[in-house]
C-alpha cells in the first residue's frame, strides 16, 4: 500500500512483519501517515505483528522531538505488537536515539522490544532471533 512517498507491506508472506520504506524527500505528514496506515494493518492479524521501519535518508527538516513525541503512543495501540526495529544506515545522532529510547519506554513499549540496526538482512535474523527465544521461554 502506498502512502505518498512511503510504502507500508507486508514484508513477508505470512503477514507477520510489517515494514515501511520512507522515501527520500519525505515529510513528516507522510511519516505520520504511514504510521496510522501500518497500525490498520496490524489489525488484519491477531497474532504477533513486528515491524521495520526502513529509512536509509534519515529525518525529515525540522525538530524531530515533537514529531517522535506524537508518533511513539501509536506505536502501543498496535495490541499484538512484537518488535520495533529501525534501520537507519546514516545513523540518527545518539542524543535522537537516546531520546527515541526514552519514549517507547514511556509508552510501555519494553527496552528490548526496539532496537536499531543497520541494513534489512539485520532487522528480520533480529526477529528471528526473537521469535526464537520467546518460544523457548
Amino acid at each position: 500500500m502506498m502512502v505518498m512517498m512511503t510504502r507500508v507491506e507486508w514484508d513477508d508472506e505470512e503477514h507477520t512483519i510489517l515494514r515501511f520504506d520512507l522515501a527520500k524527500g519525505h515529510t513528516w505528514a507522510e511519516y505520520h501517515a504511514a504510521v496510522l496506515t501500518l497500525v490498520e494493518m496490524s489489525k488484519q492479524t491477531s497474532g504477533r505483528v513486528d515491524v521495520i521501519i526502513n529509512n536509509p535518508f534519515g529525518l525529515p527538516p525540522g525538530n524531530p522531538l515533537p514529531e517522535l513525541r506524537r508518533t511513539v503512543p501509536v506505536y502501543s495501540t498496535i495490541t499484538n505488537l512484537g518488535l520495533v526495529i529501525a534501520i537507519n544506515s546514516r545513523r540518527l545522532p545518539g542524543f535522537i536515539e537516546s531520546l527515541i529510547k526514552i519514549a517507547t519506554q514511556v509508552v510501555g513499549i519494553a527496552e528490548d522490544r526496539s532496537e536499531f540496526v543497520n541494513t534489512l538482512d539485520e532487522a528480520r535474523q533480529r526477529i528471528r532471533e526473537h521469535r526464537k527465544q520467546s518460544a523457548q521461554a
